[in-house]
């Protein structure tokens, strides 16, 4: 009955969403002003997007005229961010080689440009921390990430996904007792919320599970299953039946 109860609230939630972009198009194209036209057709995006409608989302994304929209940084942020998310996704779930390149090449260019913008926001943070784990920085990168995690505003989302980043960084140093704390944290923040994006109890699990922390990894493995079921986590399949295997 909950997770009935969930697809219900979630098919409504995207349905509305579709709804007021539908009406914040209108109104945009009413007006007249170009930064809201921009905005209420990314918005549409988006929306496609987590309706799960890959190639039409992409091909209104490819569609969009650009024409002022290095006037507004914000904007600029915003259109950056959404074709970042479309063509890391697609470009992974595509299986046409040269589809794969092409997505590929686009998202790297749409990085390269949202780094070069204001580095305050969580995803520069996260993406920059990328780039010195990739150059075998870790420490660098933990400091940074570290850093970060002081900020006062950040939201219960910003601090799911910054500790479940500081305990990747932990696991890339060999850190357990680091990697399982950060981890913990991620956790403790991810349930704050009512959409969850990462698999913070799922990797505590493992953790202690190889740690042969058996009690422990089995109570976190069983909400990490409660978490799946209830909330209808297609994404976490393969990942929850690993953590049984």
């Amino acid at each position: 009955y909950a997770n009935q109860l969930y697809k219900s609230f979630y098919s409504y939630s995207l349905d509305s969403a579709m709804l007021y972009v539908k009406k914040m198009k209108k109104i945009a194209k009413q007006s007249g002003i170009r930064e809201l036209i921009l905005h209420s057709e990314i918005a549409n995006v988006k929306v496609l997007y987590q309706h799960r409608n890959d190639q039409y989302a992409i091909e209104l994304f490819e569609a969009i005229d650009t024409t002022g929209l290095d006037s507004d940084i914000s904007l600029r942020r915003e259109y950056r961010e959404c074709g970042m998310a479309l063509y890391r996704h697609f470009g992974n779930q595509v299986k046409d080689k040269a589809l794969k390149k092409r997505y590929k090449k686009t998202c790297q260019a749409l990085t390269k440009d949202f780094m070069e913008m204001d580095s305050t926001t969580s995803l520069w943070i996260r993406i920059r921390s990328n780039e010195l784990r990739a150059a075998h920085k870790p420490e660098e990168a933990l400091r940074l990430m570290q850093s970060y995690w002081e900020n006062k505003n950040l939201t219960e989302h910003d601090k799911s996904l910054i500790a479940y980043h500081i305990a990747s960084i932990y696991r890339d140093m060999q850190d357990r007792e680091g990697m399982k704390t950060w981890y913990a944290e991620s956790a403790i923040h991810d349930l704050q919320v009512p959409v969850r994006n990462e698999l913070s109890l799922y990797h505590l699990a493992m953790a202690l599970y190889q740690d042969k922390e058996y009690t422990r990894a089995s109570h976190y493995i069983k909400l990490t299953m409660k978490d799946h079921f209830q909330n209808n986590f297609e994404t976490r399949t393969r990942e929850t039946v690993e953590a049984l295997d």
